[in-house]
């Protein structure tokens, strides 16, 4: 059941530890396939060694429906962030280095990058922080997720979510390269905030008359 879909999920695994977007075992890739069922990656596997066999189906009573193998830890997360955003397919948990800087200070990516505020959102929250795993994690990081495109994990990670798996690791690398940039901008001083008036500008003009619509 939903062959196509597992390989796409693992192939999404492999991109991101490809791109250094997290390492070993750490980080987590789900995809919703239907309105209440979603795959996600096994618990402690490596990436590359992922068959389609190891990708577990669950429904959002949080049963296995299909799959031998333990969920990631993480599958409440995913389903508190589907449960609570209809636009959004895919998610994706990265243990990146420079985003992770950002989560182990517990503060927000600050509306400084255009192509930032176009794509994820004026100001990339950082959730409260709940213990691995735990329930609380998962209500914490959909709470602090909103309506913007990423989220930090306090201490953790960042998650990275969109309509599908080409969406979200988009919004994987430039949520990167932004903390990337900001860390390198603050050697040389303090990066300009853009007021709030034109991010919603940018986000409007992206949305509605940015690319081939």
């Amino acid at each position: 059941m939903f062959e196509n879909e597992k390989n796409s999920l693992i192939k999404t695994c492999r991109d991101i530890s490809a791109k250094k977007l997290t390492v070993a075992t750490w980080g987590n890739v789900s995809l919703r396939v239907s309105e209440n069922k979603f795959l996600i990656t096994p618990s402690g596997m490596d990436y590359n060694s992922l068959i389609p066999e190891d990708i577990v189906l669950m429904d959002f009573e949080e049963n296995i429906i299909e799959g031998s193998k333990k969920p990631s830890v993480e599958y409440f997360m995913h389903l508190c962030i589907y449960r609570n955003r209809k636009d959004i397919n895919a998610v994706i948990h990265t243990h990146a280095v420079f985003s992770t800087a950002f989560a182990l200070n517990r503060i927000p990516v600050p509306p400084v990058a255009e192509e930032m505020i176009q794509i994820i959102g004026e100001e990339i929250q950082c959730a409260d922080y709940g213990l691995p795993g735990s329930r609380q994690l998962g209500e914490n990081v959909a709470a602090a997720l909103g309506n913007n495109f990423a989220v930090l994990m306090a201490s953790h990670g960042a998650v990275c979510v969109g309509k599908d798996f080409q969406h979200a690791l988009k919004i994987s690398e430039v949520l990167e390269k932004t903390c990337q940039t900001i860390i390198y901008a603050k050697i040389l001083g303090n990066p300009y905030i853009i007021p709030h008036e034109e991010c919603e500008a940018m986000i409007d003009f992206t949305k509605n008359k940015y690319g081939q619509k």
